[in-house]
């Protein structure tokens, strides 16, 4: 009877729910985000695979202003006992159109913007995915210059620059004190997409070596690709 007992409460069990957090720059009209089509997300998440899997995906976007747009749409996980082979195509169908639906009015939004508010939604993104320490995986997909330019920080003044530069760990406090990781983020699987060679990447290169090393003292696994085809968040 215990046996019985145990068996019925392991086929109940649901699989944990996976974070997935995109971070779109709008301000960026050179490189990936162009890239992004639904076809990008149902390559990147595996709902096809596994047809009990939950997914929470939140679309952030990089604007001119430090308020921050976002979107977010869910995939409910089942367990064993209560997947439906009819229901769940309908669902996941349903979900993958709503995100689509995101994707175009994202791409929609073209007005010029004069500055860019890097930061801010990435951080926003990542003290978000450090709260969900019952999650699944949790993945955060920065599609992003990187070339900040607020009046909080701007790679275009020199001054701010060279602090990056020359002076990382002062630039780190200054950070820390703008936007503060408010827990680990050990977990997190971070990726920072970026199409090179169209222009000069000495910014992105610069700022990508900093948040790589920054993100990972703080606990988070750091890749940087050229494209999302070259990315895995199975």
């Amino acid at each position: 009877m215990l046996i019985a007992a145990q068996g019925c409460n392991y086929m109940t069990v649901k699989p944990k729910t996976m974070f997935v957090t995109f971070v779109i720059d709008k301000t960026d009209t050179l490189t990936v985000v162009d890239q992004l089509e639904i076809g990008h997300v149902k390559n990147l998440l595996p709902i096809e695979k596994n047809d009990k899997l939950g997914v929470s995906l939140t679309f952030y976007t990089v604007t001119d202003t430090r308020y921050t747009k976002s979107f977010t749409e869910t995939l409910n996980s089942h367990s064993e006992m209560d997947v439906n082979d009819y229901e769940r195509p309908s669902e996941v169908e349903s979900f993958l159109d709503d995100v689509e639906k995101d994707i175009e009015k994202i791409k929609k939004d073209t007005k010029p913007l004069k500055q860019s508010y890097v930061f801010h939604p990435l951080f926003d993104g990542l003290n978000e995915l450090a709260t969900l320490k019952d999650a699944g995986k949790r993945q955060c997909i920065v599609l992003s210059d990187l070339a900040e330019n607020s009046p909080f920080f701007s790679v275009y003044k020199k001054k701010d620059f060279a602090l990056l530069s020359k002076d990382p760990e002062k630039f780190r406090e200054k950070l820390e004190q703008e936007y503060p990781l408010e827990r680990s983020l050990k977990g997190i699987e971070v990726f920072f997409i970026h199409q090179t060679g169209t222009h000069d990447d000495s910014i992105f290169h610069e700022m990508a070596t900093f948040l790589e090393e920054y993100l990972r003292d703080n606990g988070a696994t750091v890749e940087i690709a050229g494209s999302l085809d070259e990315i895995n968040i199975e």
